[in-house]
Protein backbone atom coordinates (compact mmCIF):
# COMPACT_ATOMS: atom_id res chain seq x y z
CA UNK A 1 0.00 0.00 0.00
CA UNK A 2 1.60 3.56 -1.11
CA UNK A 3 2.72 5.69 1.83
CA UNK A 4 0.50 8.71 0.16
CA UNK A 5 -2.89 7.91 1.84
CA UNK A 6 -5.31 8.06 -1.87
CA UNK A 7 -6.23 10.15 -4.09
CA UNK A 8 -8.04 12.58 -1.96
CA UNK A 9 -4.78 13.38 -0.48
CA UNK A 10 -3.39 14.16 -3.63
CA UNK A 11 -6.49 16.69 -4.22
CA UNK A 12 -5.84 18.57 -1.02
CA UNK A 13 -2.28 18.68 -1.17
CA UNK A 14 -3.01 20.44 -4.62
CA UNK A 15 -5.31 22.42 -2.80
CA UNK A 16 -2.82 23.20 0.04
CA UNK A 17 -0.23 24.09 -2.65
CA UNK A 18 -2.11 26.69 -4.72
CA UNK A 19 -3.63 28.47 -2.18
CA UNK A 20 -0.34 28.90 -0.07
CA UNK A 21 1.79 29.60 -3.48
CA UNK A 22 -1.54 32.56 -4.53
CA UNK A 23 -0.71 33.81 -0.58
CA UNK A 24 3.10 34.15 -0.98
CA UNK A 25 3.41 34.98 -4.79
CA UNK A 26 1.65 37.91 -4.59
CA UNK A 27 3.37 39.96 -2.83
CA UNK A 28 6.94 38.67 -4.16
CA UNK A 29 5.20 39.71 -7.71
CA UNK A 30 4.21 43.13 -6.34
CA UNK A 31 7.86 43.45 -5.18
CA UNK A 32 9.33 43.03 -8.87
CA UNK A 33 7.11 45.07 -10.80
CA UNK A 34 8.34 48.21 -8.16
CA UNK A 35 11.86 46.97 -8.93
CA UNK A 36 11.47 46.36 -11.98
CA UNK A 37 9.59 49.80 -13.06
CA UNK A 38 11.45 51.83 -10.11
CA UNK A 39 15.10 51.51 -10.91
CA UNK A 40 16.13 54.18 -12.60
CA UNK A 41 18.71 53.79 -15.81
CA UNK A 42 18.52 57.20 -16.89
CA UNK A 43 16.03 60.16 -17.00
CA UNK A 44 15.31 61.65 -20.63
CA UNK A 45 13.95 62.87 -22.93
CA UNK A 46 14.80 59.97 -25.04
CA UNK A 47 13.71 58.39 -27.95
CA UNK A 48 11.15 55.26 -27.47
CA UNK A 49 10.57 54.42 -31.02
CA UNK A 50 11.50 50.51 -32.36
CA UNK A 51 9.15 49.24 -29.20
CA UNK A 52 11.76 50.88 -27.27
CA UNK A 53 14.76 50.02 -28.49
CA UNK A 54 16.06 53.29 -30.10
CA UNK A 55 16.92 55.00 -26.99
CA UNK A 56 18.05 57.86 -28.81
CA UNK A 57 19.15 61.11 -26.53
CA UNK A 58 16.84 63.74 -27.75
CA UNK A 59 18.58 66.61 -25.50
CA UNK A 60 19.40 69.79 -27.06
CA UNK A 61 16.13 69.24 -29.48
CA UNK A 62 14.49 72.13 -28.15
CA UNK A 63 10.30 71.40 -27.96
CA UNK A 64 10.53 68.32 -29.80
CA UNK A 65 7.15 69.78 -31.63
CA UNK A 66 6.65 68.58 -34.83
CA UNK A 67 10.19 66.77 -35.18
CA UNK A 68 11.12 63.10 -35.93
CA UNK A 69 13.90 61.23 -34.14
CA UNK A 70 17.44 61.91 -36.07
CA UNK A 71 18.12 57.66 -35.36
CA UNK A 72 14.54 55.56 -36.31
CA UNK A 73 12.91 58.64 -37.96
CA UNK A 74 9.65 58.55 -35.09
CA UNK A 75 7.81 61.13 -35.00
CA UNK A 76 8.34 62.23 -31.16
CA UNK A 77 4.66 64.12 -30.91
CA UNK A 78 3.39 60.84 -30.95
CA UNK A 79 1.98 59.26 -27.60
CA UNK A 80 4.89 57.15 -25.96
CA UNK A 81 6.96 58.19 -28.44
CA UNK A 82 9.34 60.14 -25.82
CA UNK A 83 10.67 58.26 -23.14
CA UNK A 84 11.74 60.32 -19.68
CA UNK A 85 12.63 57.27 -17.56
CA UNK A 86 13.26 53.70 -18.14
CA UNK A 87 13.59 50.68 -15.52
CA UNK A 88 15.26 47.18 -15.59
CA UNK A 89 13.96 43.96 -15.61
CA UNK A 90 15.83 41.96 -12.73
CA UNK A 91 16.50 37.94 -13.53
CA UNK A 92 17.94 37.41 -10.09
CA UNK A 93 14.91 39.26 -8.23
CA UNK A 94 12.55 37.11 -10.54
CA UNK A 95 14.49 33.66 -9.38
CA UNK A 96 14.60 34.58 -5.75
CA UNK A 97 10.59 35.16 -5.80
CA UNK A 98 9.56 31.99 -7.73
CA UNK A 99 11.97 29.84 -4.87
CA UNK A 100 10.08 31.56 -2.14
CA UNK A 101 7.17 30.79 -3.94
CA UNK A 102 7.85 27.47 -4.35
CA UNK A 103 9.64 27.21 -0.65
CA UNK A 104 5.94 28.11 1.20
CA UNK A 105 3.91 25.98 -0.95
CA UNK A 106 5.94 23.14 -0.42
CA UNK A 107 6.09 23.60 3.30
CA UNK A 108 2.21 24.50 3.96
CA UNK A 109 1.52 21.90 1.49
CA UNK A 110 4.02 19.12 3.01
CA UNK A 111 3.30 20.29 6.18
CA UNK A 112 -0.78 19.33 5.63
CA UNK A 113 -0.06 16.50 3.91
CA UNK A 114 2.30 15.18 6.64
CA UNK A 115 -0.38 16.13 9.44
CA UNK A 116 -3.13 14.08 7.45
CA UNK A 117 -0.73 11.03 7.10
CA UNK A 118 0.34 11.14 11.07
CA UNK A 119 -3.31 11.33 12.05
CA UNK A 120 -4.42 8.35 9.47
CA UNK A 121 -1.24 6.18 9.87
CA UNK A 122 -1.88 2.89 12.27
CA UNK A 123 0.76 1.73 14.81
CA UNK A 124 1.97 -1.87 14.01
CA UNK A 125 1.66 -1.19 10.17
CA UNK A 126 -1.53 -1.95 10.23
CA UNK A 127 -2.57 0.83 7.01
CA UNK A 128 -1.83 4.34 6.80
CA UNK A 129 -4.54 4.79 4.46
CA UNK A 130 -7.74 4.84 7.42
CA UNK A 131 -10.49 5.90 4.62
CA UNK A 132 -9.79 2.68 2.72
CA UNK A 133 -9.49 0.29 5.90
CA UNK A 134 -12.16 -2.25 5.95
CA UNK A 135 -13.96 -2.58 9.16
CA UNK A 136 -11.67 -5.28 10.86
CA UNK A 137 -8.83 -3.12 10.00
CA UNK A 138 -10.77 0.14 11.31
CA UNK A 139 -11.54 -1.86 14.31
CA UNK A 140 -7.67 -2.14 15.23
CA UNK A 141 -6.87 1.28 14.20
CA UNK A 142 -9.46 2.43 17.12
CA UNK A 143 -8.62 0.00 19.05
CA UNK A 144 -4.45 1.07 19.22
CA UNK A 145 -5.48 4.46 20.17
CA UNK A 146 -5.17 6.41 16.57
CA UNK A 147 -7.51 9.16 15.78
CA UNK A 148 -10.83 10.38 17.07
CA UNK A 149 -14.49 8.82 16.52
CA UNK A 150 -15.06 11.30 13.89
CA UNK A 151 -12.76 9.65 11.88
CA UNK A 152 -13.64 6.53 12.76
CA UNK A 153 -17.33 7.18 11.59
CA UNK A 154 -16.05 8.96 8.42
CA UNK A 155 -14.21 6.36 7.72
CA UNK A 156 -17.25 3.47 7.88
CA UNK A 157 -19.53 5.81 5.45
CA UNK A 158 -19.04 3.49 2.64
CA UNK A 159 -20.05 0.57 4.11
CA UNK A 160 -23.22 1.53 6.25
CA UNK A 161 -26.23 -0.19 4.97
CA UNK A 162 -23.98 -2.59 2.86
CA UNK A 163 -24.87 -6.11 2.32
CA UNK A 164 -21.63 -7.11 1.74
CA UNK A 165 -20.34 -7.28 4.99
CA UNK A 166 -19.15 -10.26 6.41
CA UNK A 167 -20.53 -11.30 9.93
CA UNK A 168 -17.07 -10.74 11.18
CA UNK A 169 -17.22 -7.46 9.70
CA UNK A 170 -20.69 -6.54 10.49
CA UNK A 171 -19.20 -7.61 14.66
CA UNK A 172 -16.22 -4.99 14.13
CA UNK A 173 -18.21 -2.45 12.72
CA UNK A 174 -20.69 -2.34 15.91
CA UNK A 175 -17.45 -2.81 18.24
CA UNK A 176 -16.20 0.45 16.51
CA UNK A 177 -19.81 2.01 17.41
CA UNK A 178 -19.72 1.12 20.75
CA UNK A 179 -16.26 2.71 21.58
CA UNK A 180 -17.40 5.38 20.31
CA UNK A 181 -20.53 5.71 22.67
CA UNK A 182 -18.61 5.26 25.74
CA UNK A 183 -16.50 8.16 25.44
CA UNK A 184 -18.15 11.32 25.88
CA UNK A 185 -16.62 12.64 22.75
CA UNK A 186 -18.06 10.14 20.62
CA UNK A 187 -21.61 10.59 22.48
CA UNK A 188 -21.82 13.77 21.72
CA UNK A 189 -20.53 13.44 18.10
CA UNK A 190 -23.32 10.81 17.74
CA UNK A 191 -26.30 12.93 19.49
CA UNK A 192 -27.44 13.70 15.63
CA UNK A 193 -25.93 11.00 13.86
CA UNK A 194 -26.67 7.45 15.67
CA UNK A 195 -30.03 6.98 13.95
CA UNK A 196 -28.23 7.33 10.49
CA UNK A 197 -25.75 4.92 11.67
CA UNK A 198 -28.90 2.39 13.19
CA UNK A 199 -30.25 2.90 9.95
CA UNK A 200 -27.50 2.10 8.14
CA UNK A 201 -27.23 -1.50 10.37
CA UNK A 202 -30.71 -2.25 9.80
CA UNK A 203 -30.58 -2.48 6.22
CA UNK A 204 -27.16 -4.62 6.55
CA UNK A 205 -30.05 -7.58 7.63
CA UNK A 206 -26.30 -9.21 9.22
CA UNK A 207 -27.68 -7.40 12.41
CA UNK A 208 -28.51 -10.15 15.50
CA UNK A 209 -29.81 -9.82 18.54
CA UNK A 210 -26.84 -9.90 20.35
CA UNK A 211 -24.86 -7.20 18.21
CA UNK A 212 -28.54 -5.26 19.32
CA UNK A 213 -27.96 -5.70 22.59
CA UNK A 214 -24.42 -4.62 22.99
CA UNK A 215 -24.96 -1.95 20.87
CA UNK A 216 -28.25 -0.68 22.81
CA UNK A 217 -25.43 -1.14 26.23
CA UNK A 218 -23.65 1.32 25.25
CA UNK A 219 -25.60 3.31 23.93
CA UNK A 220 -28.18 3.52 26.92
CA UNK A 221 -24.84 3.39 28.83
CA UNK A 222 -23.09 0.80 30.53
CA UNK A 223 -22.60 2.70 33.58
CA UNK A 224 -25.77 4.62 35.17
CA UNK A 225 -25.86 7.75 36.71
CA UNK A 226 -28.32 9.64 38.49
CA UNK A 227 -28.69 13.67 37.31
CA UNK A 228 -30.32 15.91 39.60
CA UNK A 229 -32.48 18.49 37.69
CA UNK A 230 -32.59 21.01 40.56
CA UNK A 231 -30.89 21.50 44.61
CA UNK A 232 -32.67 19.58 47.19
CA UNK A 233 -33.35 21.31 50.88
CA UNK A 234 -33.91 20.03 53.98
CA UNK A 235 -37.10 19.25 54.90
CA UNK A 236 -38.56 18.31 51.36
CA UNK A 237 -40.56 14.95 51.29
CA UNK A 238 -39.94 14.87 47.07
CA UNK A 239 -36.64 13.60 45.71
CA UNK A 240 -36.60 13.57 42.13
CA UNK A 241 -34.02 12.13 39.82
CA UNK A 242 -32.85 11.61 35.95
CA UNK A 243 -31.47 8.32 35.25
CA UNK A 244 -29.21 7.48 32.47
CA UNK A 245 -26.23 6.67 30.67
CA UNK A 246 -23.01 8.01 32.37
CA UNK A 247 -22.99 10.07 28.82
CA UNK A 248 -26.64 9.51 28.66
CA UNK A 249 -27.87 13.02 27.72
CA UNK A 250 -26.69 12.89 24.38
CA UNK A 251 -28.19 10.08 22.81
CA UNK A 252 -29.86 8.02 26.44
CA UNK A 253 -33.70 8.92 24.90
CA UNK A 254 -32.89 7.66 21.71
CA UNK A 255 -34.70 4.46 20.23
CA UNK A 256 -32.53 2.16 18.50
CA UNK A 257 -34.38 1.38 15.32
CA UNK A 258 -36.94 -1.32 16.89
CA UNK A 259 -35.53 -0.92 19.92
CA UNK A 260 -36.17 -0.28 23.52
CA UNK A 261 -35.22 0.00 27.34
CA UNK A 262 -36.95 -0.86 30.13
CA UNK A 263 -35.94 -0.45 33.59
CA UNK A 264 -37.16 -0.73 36.99
CA UNK A 265 -36.06 -0.17 40.48
CA UNK A 266 -35.50 -3.32 42.94
CA UNK A 267 -34.28 -1.44 45.89
CA UNK A 268 -33.62 2.39 46.66
CA UNK A 269 -31.39 3.07 50.06
CA UNK A 270 -30.90 5.79 51.91
CA UNK A 271 -27.67 5.72 54.22
CA UNK A 272 -27.69 2.57 54.41
CA UNK A 273 -31.19 2.07 55.15
CA UNK A 274 -34.19 0.53 52.62
CA UNK A 275 -36.85 2.54 51.47
CA UNK A 276 -40.32 0.81 51.42
CA UNK A 277 -40.26 0.13 47.30
CA UNK A 278 -44.37 1.70 47.36
CA UNK A 279 -42.92 5.18 47.67
CA UNK A 280 -40.61 4.82 44.70
CA UNK A 281 -42.49 6.15 41.56
CA UNK A 282 -40.92 5.50 38.26
CA UNK A 283 -41.75 8.05 35.44
CA UNK A 284 -41.50 7.44 31.67
CA UNK A 285 -38.92 4.88 31.82
CA UNK A 286 -36.68 7.90 32.63
CA UNK A 287 -37.02 9.13 35.81
CA UNK A 288 -38.17 8.38 39.36
CA UNK A 289 -39.16 10.22 42.85
CA UNK A 290 -39.20 9.12 45.77
CA UNK A 291 -41.50 10.13 48.78
CA UNK A 292 -40.42 10.72 52.27
CA UNK A 293 -42.70 10.36 54.75
CA UNK A 294 -42.20 13.24 57.23
CA UNK A 295 -40.11 11.63 60.11
CA UNK A 296 -37.94 10.62 57.14
CA UNK A 297 -36.90 14.02 56.03
CA UNK A 298 -33.27 14.35 55.26
CA UNK A 299 -31.13 16.99 57.24
CA UNK A 300 -28.91 19.26 55.44
CA UNK A 301 -25.30 17.42 54.38
CA UNK A 302 -24.03 14.85 52.35
CA UNK A 303 -26.29 11.52 52.13
CA UNK A 304 -25.48 7.98 50.21
CA UNK A 305 -28.28 7.05 47.73
CA UNK A 306 -28.17 3.15 46.45
CA UNK A 307 -30.13 2.15 43.91
CA UNK A 308 -30.86 -1.91 42.15
CA UNK A 309 -31.88 -1.24 38.75
CA UNK A 310 -33.00 -4.06 36.71
CA UNK A 311 -32.80 -2.84 32.82
CA UNK A 312 -33.76 -5.03 29.54
CA UNK A 313 -34.20 -4.58 26.23
CA UNK A 314 -37.10 -5.15 24.00
CA UNK A 315 -37.52 -6.04 19.90
CA UNK A 316 -40.42 -4.43 19.08
CA UNK A 317 -40.46 -6.28 15.47
CA UNK A 318 -41.06 -9.28 17.68
CA UNK A 319 -43.54 -7.53 20.64
CA UNK A 320 -45.58 -4.95 19.07
CA UNK A 321 -47.84 -4.98 22.19
CA UNK A 322 -45.44 -4.59 24.84
CA UNK A 323 -45.61 -1.29 26.88
CA UNK A 324 -42.58 -0.64 29.56
CA UNK A 325 -45.05 -0.30 32.15
CA UNK A 326 -47.09 -3.58 32.22
CA UNK A 327 -46.84 -6.49 34.63
CA UNK A 328 -43.03 -7.29 35.44
CA UNK A 329 -44.15 -10.59 34.62
CA UNK A 330 -43.82 -10.07 30.72
CA UNK A 331 -40.48 -9.51 31.24
CA UNK A 332 -39.33 -12.61 31.83
CA UNK A 333 -40.60 -13.96 27.76
CA UNK A 334 -40.50 -10.53 26.12
CA UNK A 335 -37.59 -8.44 27.72
CA UNK A 336 -33.94 -9.33 26.58
CA UNK A 337 -29.93 -8.75 27.87
CA UNK A 338 -32.06 -8.22 31.58
CA UNK A 339 -29.35 -7.02 33.95
CA UNK A 340 -28.90 -5.65 37.30
CA UNK A 341 -27.52 -2.54 38.04
CA UNK A 342 -26.03 -1.17 41.04
CA UNK A 343 -25.81 2.57 41.26
CA UNK A 344 -24.15 4.79 44.46
CA UNK A 345 -24.08 8.17 44.47
CA UNK A 346 -23.34 11.01 47.02
CA UNK A 347 -26.30 13.57 47.13
CA UNK A 348 -26.22 17.06 48.25
CA UNK A 349 -29.30 18.34 50.94
CA UNK A 350 -29.11 22.24 51.42
CA UNK A 351 -30.43 24.00 54.46
CA UNK A 352 -31.58 26.80 52.84
CA UNK A 353 -31.24 29.43 49.78
CA UNK A 354 -28.05 31.09 51.27
CA UNK A 355 -26.27 27.73 51.97
CA UNK A 356 -27.17 26.80 48.21
CA UNK A 357 -26.14 29.89 46.55
CA UNK A 358 -24.04 32.83 47.83
CA UNK A 359 -23.90 36.96 47.07
CA UNK A 360 -21.01 38.56 45.72
CA UNK A 361 -19.93 41.89 45.72
CA UNK A 362 -17.61 42.81 42.64
CA UNK A 363 -17.60 46.21 41.58
CA UNK A 364 -15.27 45.68 38.35
CA UNK A 365 -18.24 43.41 37.05
CA UNK A 366 -20.51 46.05 38.29
CA UNK A 367 -19.46 48.75 36.47
CA UNK A 368 -19.06 46.56 33.56
CA UNK A 369 -23.07 45.78 33.87
CA UNK A 370 -23.77 49.21 33.98
CA UNK A 371 -21.97 49.86 30.76
CA UNK A 372 -24.19 47.66 29.33
CA UNK A 373 -27.63 47.63 30.99
CA UNK A 374 -29.94 50.51 29.85
CA UNK A 375 -33.93 50.85 30.65
CA UNK A 376 -35.41 51.05 26.99
CA UNK A 377 -39.20 51.71 28.09
CA UNK A 378 -41.14 53.07 31.01
CA UNK A 379 -45.40 51.48 30.48
CA UNK A 380 -48.28 52.51 32.13
CA UNK A 381 -51.43 50.60 30.03
CA UNK A 382 -55.12 51.20 31.75
CA UNK A 383 -57.85 48.58 31.33
CA UNK A 384 -61.17 48.22 32.57
CA UNK A 385 -59.70 51.13 35.62
CA UNK A 386 -56.52 49.00 36.41
CA UNK A 387 -53.32 50.31 35.72
CA UNK A 388 -50.36 48.07 34.60
CA UNK A 389 -46.82 49.32 35.19
CA UNK A 390 -44.18 47.54 32.19
CA UNK A 391 -40.71 48.52 32.44
CA UNK A 392 -38.67 46.71 29.40
CA UNK A 393 -34.67 46.61 30.10
CA UNK A 394 -32.38 45.59 27.52
CA UNK A 395 -27.81 44.61 27.74
CA UNK A 396 -26.18 44.43 25.08
CA UNK A 397 -23.24 41.84 26.26
CA UNK A 398 -19.94 41.73 24.61
CA UNK A 399 -18.25 38.38 24.39
CA UNK A 400 -15.40 37.97 23.54
CA UNK A 401 -14.40 34.71 21.64
CA UNK A 402 -10.97 32.46 21.90
CA UNK A 403 -9.64 30.25 19.77
CA UNK A 404 -12.11 27.76 19.36
CA UNK A 405 -14.70 30.21 18.45
CA UNK A 406 -17.33 27.56 17.13
CA UNK A 407 -17.05 24.80 20.25
CA UNK A 408 -17.71 28.30 21.93
CA UNK A 409 -20.62 29.42 20.48
CA UNK A 410 -22.08 26.20 20.20
CA UNK A 411 -21.75 26.35 23.91
CA UNK A 412 -23.48 29.60 24.18
CA UNK A 413 -26.39 29.13 22.06
CA UNK A 414 -27.40 25.86 24.24
CA UNK A 415 -26.90 27.75 28.03
CA UNK A 416 -27.29 31.15 26.81
CA UNK A 417 -24.86 34.27 26.73
CA UNK A 418 -25.27 34.84 30.98
CA UNK A 419 -22.69 31.90 31.01
CA UNK A 420 -19.85 33.55 30.47
CA UNK A 421 -20.64 35.72 33.28
CA UNK A 422 -18.27 34.65 35.99
CA UNK A 423 -21.24 35.37 38.29
CA UNK A 424 -24.54 35.10 37.50
CA UNK A 425 -27.19 38.26 36.91
CA UNK A 426 -30.74 38.01 38.57
CA UNK A 427 -32.42 41.15 38.29
CA UNK A 428 -35.87 42.34 39.96
CA UNK A 429 -37.19 46.13 38.92
CA UNK A 430 -37.90 48.21 41.34
CA UNK A 431 -39.88 51.38 41.59
CA UNK A 432 -40.29 54.18 44.13
CA UNK A 433 -43.32 56.53 44.24
CA UNK A 434 -43.11 58.95 46.68
CA UNK A 435 -41.99 56.95 49.69
CA UNK A 436 -43.33 53.65 48.73
CA UNK A 437 -41.65 51.08 46.91
CA UNK A 438 -43.05 48.69 44.15
CA UNK A 439 -41.16 45.38 42.90
CA UNK A 440 -42.31 44.28 39.44
CA UNK A 441 -42.54 40.51 38.25
CA UNK A 442 -39.95 39.20 35.35
CA UNK A 443 -42.84 38.11 33.05
CA UNK A 444 -40.35 37.66 29.84
CA UNK A 445 -36.56 37.04 29.15
CA UNK A 446 -35.97 36.91 25.73
CA UNK A 447 -32.20 36.62 23.72
CA UNK A 448 -31.40 38.40 20.58
CA UNK A 449 -28.75 36.61 18.91
CA UNK A 450 -28.11 39.10 15.57
CA UNK A 451 -25.63 38.57 14.21
CA UNK A 452 -23.17 36.60 16.51
CA UNK A 453 -20.31 34.77 16.71
CA UNK A 454 -19.40 37.51 13.53
CA UNK A 455 -20.80 40.33 15.51
CA UNK A 456 -19.06 39.78 18.87
CA UNK A 457 -22.52 41.26 21.24
CA UNK A 458 -25.74 39.52 22.11
CA UNK A 459 -28.65 41.07 23.18
CA UNK A 460 -30.90 39.91 26.05
CA UNK A 461 -34.32 41.96 26.86
CA UNK A 462 -36.20 41.63 30.46
CA UNK A 463 -39.83 42.82 30.63
CA UNK A 464 -41.14 43.63 34.48
CA UNK A 465 -44.63 44.21 35.34
CA UNK A 466 -46.63 45.21 38.24
CA UNK A 467 -50.46 46.20 38.82
CA UNK A 468 -49.68 49.44 40.28
CA UNK A 469 -53.21 51.66 40.65
CA UNK A 470 -51.00 54.09 42.62
CA UNK A 471 -49.32 55.82 39.68
CA UNK A 472 -50.94 59.50 38.78
CA UNK A 473 -51.51 60.60 35.77
CA UNK A 474 -49.13 63.46 36.71
CA UNK A 475 -46.18 60.92 37.18
CA UNK A 476 -44.23 61.71 33.60
CA UNK A 477 -40.85 60.23 35.15
CA UNK A 478 -39.55 57.56 36.86
CA UNK A 479 -36.54 56.16 38.28
CA UNK A 480 -35.60 52.31 37.68
CA UNK A 481 -33.54 50.52 40.18
CA UNK A 482 -32.57 47.13 38.75
CA UNK A 483 -31.41 44.69 41.80
CA UNK A 484 -29.73 41.52 41.17
CA UNK A 485 -31.02 39.09 44.20
CA UNK A 486 -30.97 35.33 45.26
CA UNK A 487 -34.57 34.08 44.78
CA UNK A 488 -36.18 30.54 44.51
CA UNK A 489 -35.02 30.10 41.25
CA UNK A 490 -31.88 30.81 41.32
CA UNK A 491 -31.18 28.55 44.44
CA UNK A 492 -32.97 26.00 42.76
CA UNK A 493 -30.74 26.15 39.81
CA UNK A 494 -28.05 23.54 39.60
CA UNK A 495 -26.13 25.94 37.57
CA UNK A 496 -25.92 28.55 39.75
CA UNK A 497 -23.51 29.32 42.33
CA UNK A 498 -22.73 32.77 43.10
CA UNK A 499 -24.90 36.05 42.03
CA UNK A 500 -23.79 39.06 41.68
CA UNK A 501 -24.63 41.33 44.91
CA UNK A 502 -25.19 44.83 43.39
CA UNK A 503 -27.68 47.10 41.91
CA UNK A 504 -27.80 49.31 39.01
CA UNK A 505 -30.23 52.87 39.00
CA UNK A 506 -31.59 54.25 35.84
CA UNK A 507 -32.70 57.27 36.32
CA UNK A 508 -35.39 59.88 34.30
CA UNK A 509 -37.26 57.09 32.25
CA UNK A 510 -40.12 58.84 30.71
CA UNK A 511 -43.46 57.00 30.45
CA UNK A 512 -45.78 56.21 27.88
CA UNK A 513 -49.57 55.64 28.60
CA UNK A 514 -51.70 53.61 26.50
CA UNK A 515 -55.95 53.65 27.58
CA UNK A 516 -56.90 50.37 26.31
CA UNK A 517 -60.41 51.14 27.22
CA UNK A 518 -60.30 54.26 25.00
CA UNK A 519 -58.68 52.01 22.09
CA UNK A 520 -61.73 49.42 22.81
CA UNK A 521 -64.28 52.10 22.36
CA UNK A 522 -62.67 53.48 19.36
CA UNK A 523 -64.78 51.81 16.22
CA UNK A 524 -63.41 51.88 12.62
CA UNK A 525 -64.75 54.70 10.05
CA UNK A 526 -67.44 52.96 7.30
CA UNK A 527 -66.61 52.99 3.94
Amino acid sequence: MSTIANSYEFVMFGIYSLMWASITVVPVVVLLMAAWKGKVVWSGPRCGGKRGKCGYDLRGLGTLEGERCPECGTYLNELGAVEYVRGVFSWRLLVIGVLLALLGAGLTGGAGLYEGYQKMKVQGGVSVNVYGLKPVGLYEYAKAGEGDVSDWMWAMQSYMGSNKMTQQEMGAFCEIVCMALDTEEGARYLDANLQNVVSGLQKTGKMTDELWLKLARSAWGKELVLYEQMRKFEGERLLDFLVNGRFGPYVGQHELGDWVKVWDIKEVKINGEVINRDKVQVHNQMSFTIRLQPGEKLKAGEHELALLIERGFVDRSKHKGFVATVNRADWKEKVQGLEEITVEQQIKIYKDEADAVKMVKDEAFGERLRGEVKVSRALVRTFQGKKRLVVVADRQQRIVMGVDWMGEADELFQKGPEAVDKLRVNFKAVVKLGEQEHELMLRRWGIEWGDFPEVEVVGTESIFVVDLDEIGDEVDVIDVKLVSERDDSAAMDMEIDQVWDGEIVVKGIEVERWDLDELKEEKPESN
